[in-house]
């Protein structure tokens, strides 16, 4: 059995998942936390820009843009 870990970043767009845990650096964490993307909240990817970076995700009601190397921090 794979033991891939999927992250926000590997989401299709319009593609939903819950997010189930938060990594990287102490300070991504604590930004991440701060914005309301916590384990069990649902996040959504709604649009990226031009180049792919950012992206916009819909998660509690709002619209929050991350870089990749934010969205790769939220396992899903």
């Amino acid at each position: 059995m794979d033991n891939i870990i999927k992250t926000a970043h590997d989401l299709n767009r319009g593609e939903t998942s819950t997010i189930s845990n938060v990594i990287g650096s102490k300070n991504m964490i604590v930004s991440l936390l701060k914005q309301g993307l916590t384990p069990g909240t649902l996040i959504e990817k709604k649009f990226s820009g031009t180049f792919g970076d950012p992206v916009a995700y819909s998660a509690r009601g709002a619209l929050i843009a991350l870089r990749n190397e934010e969205a790769q921090c939220l396992q899903i």
